[in-house]
């Protein structure tokens, strides 16, 4: 893999994903922890973009991330979560993945699993009609890549309330 990855047409470096996420650390940018600890799956075929959302959640204080590189791998493990009685609160969901089911069909079978399912879909095509019009397809919010820190922040917030 090289140092450089590519979402969707987004060049991101590996190394100023990591550095902006260590920056945070350094300068205490981060919101006081949750009272309430959330259960936070990250769908998206990146490794670099996995990894780092889940540092920023966990930097956040909003409790446990899980994450899953496609769909398919996604809604098992909201399914199983969700037998054994601890669901998922929030899922973010890449549109787009390159071997797998994207989040534009997993957001159905989501729903068909638990109707009261929270999601959030996470792209670089800022102008797809589904990122535009995101409530129409079932998502509680989106995310358009490259993203802040304070903007998944806020939108975390927004999203588990």
């Amino acid at each position: 893999m090289s140092d450089d990855v590519s979402q969707s047409g987004l060049k991101i470096s590996k190394a100023s994903v990591y550095a902006s996420a260590d920056e945070a650390v350094s300068e205490k940018n981060t919101t006081p922890p949750q009272t309430k600890a959330h259960k936070i799956l990250i769908m998206d075929d990146e490794d670099t973009i996995r990894d780092t959302v889940s540092r920023m959640i966990a930097l956040f204080g909003f409790g446990d991330v899980a994450t899953a590189r496609e769909g398919g791998e996604a809604l098992e493990l909201y399914s199983k979560a969700k037998l054994e009685g601890a669901p998922f609160d929030l899922v973010i969901m890449d549109l787009t993945v390159t071997d797998g089911i994207g989040g534009r069909e997993a957001i159905k079978e989501l729903l068909k699993i638990d109707p009261e399912a929270r999601a959030v879909v996470s792209s670089g095509y800022a102008g797809d009609p589904l990122v535009l019009n995101f409530q129409k397809y079932g998502f509680v919010g989106a995310l358009v890549k490259p993203y802040t820190m304070d903007e998944l922040r806020n939108l975390l917030i927004s999203s588990l309330t």
